[in-house]
């Protein structure tokens, strides 16, 4: 027999759509990569990809820090790689790079 917690399942989907980039990069599909650049800075990676088609990759460091002291040693600092990543293809009107999709973020950046 399964229980349900509502409480339970509406912590883990609140966290769960916090940490996704869907809405942050949506918004640029059908835009010009320089309004991505403009946010987020340079990209770290640029990778041709087949089909006249582009990929812009961002790294950033997402912060862990531990909860709790153990004996004399401080809190410890984990550092994650995390990449984000659009996808564009040529636009001959635009003269420009157009955003069509991005990838998702690992959990926890």
């Amino acid at each position: 027999m399964q229980i349900w917690k509502p409480g339970l399942a509406a912590v883990v989907l609140v966290s769960l759509t916090a940490c996704s980039t869907d809405g942050q990069f949506r918004k640029y599909y059908g835009k010009p990569v320089q309004y991505v650049i403009l946010e987020h800075g340079e990209p770290a990676n640029m990778v041709q990809m087949p089909g006249n088609e582009m990929a812009f990759q961002w790294q950033l460091e997402a912060d862990t820090v531990a909860s709790s002291v153990i004996g004399d040693k401080p809190p410890f600092i984990d550092m994650t790689q995390c990449k984000y990543t659009v996808f564009t293809s040529w636009d001959e009107v635009q003269e420009a790079w157009v955003v069509y999709n991005h990838e998702d973020v690992p959990f926890g950046c």
